[in-house]
């Protein structure tokens, strides 16, 4: 008879502070262990302190899949290859615990999937933990981070526009975590952002009084402000992404701006009529003094912003007539063997922050790690 074991999936959402509990999951992976709970390939110290932890789940799919000869890519391992691979960790666990982290898996367990991980894991107790906030400030963090690591050049309204009715968008797949029979825990990270471990220990069942200071807790995923974020925007779309654009990128991501962001009642209105029914049915899951914002706000004052995006792009534009471009190849223009042509070596560090935290030579390591590994240089 198969032993019933408690599986935890921590989904986000994104911008939850899934970083910070992620960073610490995996420095206290042991403390974890002696209170009869597994956290399976715990990340490296290297991951944490760059500040982009992903979570565990990523690599227990990646080391499953490598040893199993499965395909690799993050969708087919989410979509194709879930069952069996949770089912080797599971099964190899010597605890009645398990706890799996990453965010990536919002987007990957469909209707399909979240059946089929009903069927094939029936003797087992599956619990989500989901953390939840208000839908503009969500919308509005996620764009900031889509442009701190250069995945966007759009405006706010663009983006969010784009992002209201994709499949992606774990406000749109939500429901369906809402109509499976599995244990659907959701947290209110507004309400509990400055306690964030105490909240994620009470669904785990242990007890608060873990190590909960600022210095245990890991290393954030600092975010940037939106003057920030329209700076970086527009400079990379008027200048493309020069040393300049990388130059705003690396500084924004390292001093962090205190410059309250503004808020648009056009675009909140706009998300909360778009996704009031998840919102009322996230709501019925919380207590009532924690319930997320399903009206637009009366009462706010822009008065930080202090320049326009036109102004900004006039600005820019005229420094752009006046920039003697430079040639960034390696070597000015010189060929490498092994290396791009548009290899860009400080563009590479600031995509890939653990080759420059390890203080690597970006050259060499993009010719005997990166390239295989798909490392972004551009």
């Amino acid at each position: 008879m198969t032993k019933t074991k408690n599986i935890y999936l921590h989904i986000g959402m994104t911008k939850t502070g899934s970083s910070a509990i992620q960073a610490y999951l995996s420095k206290n992976a042991g403390l974890l262990g002696l209170k009869g709970i597994d956290y399976p390939f715990p990340e490296a110290e290297s991951v944490i302190s760059s500040g982009v932890c992903t979570g565990n789940l990523l690599h227990v799919m990646q080391s499953v899949a490598s040893s199993q000869k499965l395909e690799m890519s993050i969708s087919a391992m989410g979509e194709k290859y879930i069952v069996p691979i949770l089912s080797h960790v599971i099964n190899n666990s010597g605890r009645d615990r398990i706890l799996f982290s990453g965010e990536f898996m919002a987007k990957h367990l469909s209707v399909r999937n979240i059946d089929l991980i009903s069927e094939n894991f029936s003797s087992h107790k599956i619990t989500i933990i989901c953390y939840v906030r208000d839908v503009y400030y969500h919308y509005l963090s996620a764009w900031k981070q889509a442009v701190k690591v250069g995945e966007t050049t759009l405006d706010f309204w663009d983006f969010s526009s784009e992002k209201i009715n994709s499949n992606n968008n774990v406000w749109n797949r939500l429901d369906d975590f809402f109509t499976s029979d599995w244990d659907l825990r959701l947290v209110n990270y507004d309400f509990h952002k400055s306690n964030l471990l105490a909240s994620f220990f009470e669904v785990l069942g242990l007890e608060s009084t873990l190590q909960t200071s600022e210095e245990v807790l890991g290393y954030k995923n600092m975010s940037i402000s939106f003057a920030q974020a329209e700076i970086i925007t527009l400079t990379r779309s008027i200048l493309s992404f020069s040393d300049v654009a990388a130059g705003f990128i690396s500084k924004y991501r390292s001093a962090p701006s205190d410059v309250s962001d503004p808020y648009f009642p056009d675009i909140d209105e706009r998300l909360l009529e778009q996704h009031h029914k998840i919102i009322e049915r996230i709501n019925s899951k919380l207590p009532k003094d924690q319930y997320l914002r399903s009206t637009a706000l009366k009462d706010f004052s822009n008065s930080e912003l202090l320049f326009s995006r036109n102004d900004l792009k006039d600005l820019l534009i005229a420094i752009k007539n006046k920039i003697d471009k430079k040639d960034v190849s390696p070597g000015n223009g010189l060929l490498i063997e092994g290396i791009p042509n548009d290899f860009d070596p400080e563009i590479y560090l600031l995509l890939n922050p653990d080759v420059s935290k390890a203080n690597m030579d970006p050259y060499v390591h993009y010719k005997n790690h990166g390239k295989f590994e798909g490392r972004r240089f551009k």
